[in-house]
């Protein structure tokens, strides 16, 4: 068997693996062959108006910190879609989101509050007075990004180099909305 048709057949049984640990083996699945990761994600993100798209930390990420890997961080800069990171080993840990900290930027984007918001709804969470702490962190997208694209100031860029729980990144303007709780329930337990 080629390479190519060799690799495409393991990444369709590691999406089955996915969609059957969330419970819902009707999951749309894709499998994308692109010369990079970050833009054959980027295209998908498009082509299916995604809203958010998770990542695991990179491989050699430390247990409980957060690392975008490479297709993460070209997501993180100028990506159409939300982006989530899950610290290293994080399935392994409790996982249970009781509060959501948000971080959003100063200049009144609501983006990463309504975000948080809608979240913590979906999860029965609390909003946390402040993003020490939290469970989960929300951040919002730089003043200089264009709407409906993530890109992250310094700010937010730090904090999601020193969280040591899941962080979901905004695009400017754009709340993500959390229309499936139980499915929202499901991630949340499965990541």
């Amino acid at each position: 068997m080629p390479r190519e048709a060799l690799e495409e057949k393991e990444a369709e049984e590691l999406l089955e693996h996915g969609a059957e640990a969330l419970g819902d083996e009707k999951t749309p699945r894709h499998v994308v062959v692109h010369a990079s990761t970050g833009a054959g994600l980027w295209e998908l993100a498009e082509s299916e108006k995604a809203e958010l798209i998770v990542f695991g930390s990179d491989y050699r990420t430390a247990s409980g910190a957060v690392m975008p890997g490479t297709s993460a961080q070209k997501m993180l800069t100028g990506g159409p879609v939300a982006v989530a990171v899950a610290p290293a080993e994080y399935r392994s840990q409790d996982g249970e989101i009781k509060t959501i900290g948000v971080l959003p930027e100063a200049d009144g984007d609501d983006a990463a509050f309504q975000t948080a918001k809608g979240l913590a709804d979906a999860l029965g969470a609390t909003l946390a007075d402040s993003p020490q702490g939290a469970d989960l962190l929300v951040v919002g997208s730089s003043p200089a990004s264009p709407k409906g694209h993530v890109n992250l100031s310094a700010r937010a860029g730090y904090a999601i180099e020193t969280a040591n729980t899941p962080v979901i990144a905004v695009p400017r303007g754009t709340q993500v909305k959390f229309s499936k709780p139980g499915l929202v329930q499901r991630v949340a337990a499965k990541v």
